[in-house]
């Protein structure tokens, strides 16, 4: 049998050793997917059937998004919406009620993480790393061609 049967039957079989799921594995959650709202703001306590339970939390103004990740990073965003809500129970409304609700002349801006997830921005970061580390080398390179070309001139010269 060839090296490269071995070769491709050993990384078979550590894929497989690495990535099979166990017993503890399984409870481990790799790719994330749900709704977070994020709390923009408070209105003060809500009389019983206004949104507010009846002990008379606090109604907060906030924006309700999808979201889908890995390891519990976010890469996508979708379905943003305003609301008001208590704790995980939310109301849709539009942007200019929430404005208003929370004493604005305009509606409030979108929050950052739902404009720009966090995984996103990694991979960005990477890639200008990426981008960087290519233009270096390339300069690297370019000035070793040059310093052999000044060697051969100068030995052709003597």
């Amino acid at each position: 049998m060839s090296a490269a049967f071995w070769r491709t039957g050993v990384a078979a079989v550590l894929a497989y050793l690495v990535l099979a799921p166990t017993e503890a594995g399984a409870k481990i959650l790799l790719i994330t997917h749900g709704d977070t709202i994020t709390h923009l703001g408070d209105i003060g306590k809500g009389p019983p059937g206004a949104g507010a339970p009846a002990t008379g939390q606090t109604v907060g103004v906030g924006y309700k998004w999808s979201y889908g990740g890995l390891f519990w990073i976010d890469f996508w965003t979708w379905g943003g919406e305003y609301c008001l809500h208590v704790g995980d129970k939310y109301e849709p409304i539009t942007a200019e009620q929430a404005g208003i609700l929370l004493g604005r002349t305009s509606p409030p801006s979108r929050p950052f993480l739902y404009k720009f997830p966090l995984g996103l921005m990694i991979l960005g970061g990477i890639a200008v790393l990426a981008v960087i580390g290519k233009v270096v080398s390339g300069r690297a390179e370019k000035a070793a061609d040059d310093d052999a070309d000044l060697d051969q001139y100068r030995k052709g010269k003597d």
